[in-house]
C-alpha cells in the first residue's frame, strides 16, 4: 500500500527551508535480516541535499513530539465486565522539527493543543 501527500500536505511545505531526518528505532529482526536504518538515512540525506533541501543537524533543531491526551477509566461494550483502566478516549498532537532558537514554540503548541481540548470539551457539552 502507497499512498501521496493531499494538496493540504504539499501546501505546508512552503517556507520550509532545511528539514533533520531521524529514524525510529527499529526492530532487532529486522536488523538481522538485513535492514539498515543508517544505510537509508544516507539515501534520504543524499536526495535532500541533490534537491537542495538544507539538511538541519541535531545541534541545529529538536524534534518534537506532543501529545495531550485525556484517560478515563472505561468499561468494554463487548463485556461489561471487562473494566478498562486509563484508556485513551481523546487525544490530539503535533510532530514537529523545531529550530534551536524556536524551542519556545513548544509552548504554543502545547497551548494549541489545550484549546483544541477545551474547544471539543465545550462543544460535546453544550459550552460557550
Amino acid at each position: 500500500m502507497a499512498w501521496s501527500a493531499s494538496p493540504d500536505h504539499m501546501a505546508s511545505l512552503r517556507g520550509i527551508t532545511g528539514v533533520a531526518v531521524r529514524f525510529e528505532p527499529v526492530n532487532e529482526d529486522a536488523r538481522y535480516d538485513g535492514l539498515n536504518p543508517q544505510t537509508i538515512q544516507v539515501d534520504v540525506e543524499q536526495s535532500l541535499k541533490k534537491a537542495g533541501v538544507k539538511l538541519l543537524t541535531a545541534p541545529e533543531a529538536y524534534s518534537v513530539n506532543t501529545t495531550l491526551a485525556l484517560l478515563q477509566d472505561a468499561v468494554s461494550a463487548r463485556d461489561s465486565n471487562l473494566k478498562l483502566k486509563q484508556a485513551k478516549t481523546w487525544d490530539a498532537g503535533y510532530l514537529t522539527i523545531i529550530p534551536r532558537a524556536d524551542v519556545r514554540r513548544v509552548r504554543g503548541i502545547v497551548q494549541d493543543l489545550m484549546n483544541e481540548f477545551i474547544k471539543d470539551w465545550q462543544t460535546a457539552n453544550g459550552k460557550k
